[in-house]
């Protein structure tokens, strides 16, 4: 059997990644090795699809692409929130999806999540509205209020 050989490098255009579909527990260590060897640019990557995997936490080596600005992780079993926590650090970011996931019954799930994405444009397909965005800003400056306070004891 053949071995395979990527196409030149200067064919390629490459600025996103489908790996759904994949029984993907976690992205492996030589992730972004992997990422160098597709593309040539790999800091241009702009949208990374991980749906209908099996991962419970959110890759923090997503952080690292400054430039992704659709993240898919719908249908994975991703039990916490707070290991999406690592996405705030991604300027680009405009497009997220988590549904599908544990985590989406957590209380007011859909808040949280737009007030810790501030610049998130949409939300597992739905659009982020100026109202759906002051009320989660409320709700998450209340909800690390809350939080700081349980934090100091008071």
């Amino acid at each position: 059997r053949d071995e395979w050989t990527p196409p030149p490098r200067d064919d390629l255009q490459v600025h996103g990644l489908k790996l759904g579909n994949n029984m993907l527990a976690s992205l492996p260590p030589v992730f972004n090795i992997i990422i160098r060897e597709i593309m040539e640019k790999p800091r241009n990557l702009s949208w990374i699809d991980l749906s209908f995997n099996q991962l419970e936490e959110v890759p923090q080596v997503l952080a690292s692409y400054h430039m992704l600005n659709v993240i898919y992780l719908h249908s994975n079993r991703i039990r916490k929130l707070n290991s999406a926590k690592c996405l705030t650090e991604l300027p680009a970011l405009r497009s997220l999806t988590l549904h599908g996931n544990p985590c989406e019954q957590t209380k007011n799930y859909r808040l949280f999540c737009m007030g810790m994405f501030r610049t998130i444009k949409s939300l597992d397909f739905t659009c982020v509205t100026t109202i759906d965005r002051e009320k989660a800003e409320t709700f998450y400056s209340r909800y690390l209020r809350n939080k700081e306070r349980v934090k100091n004891g008071d």
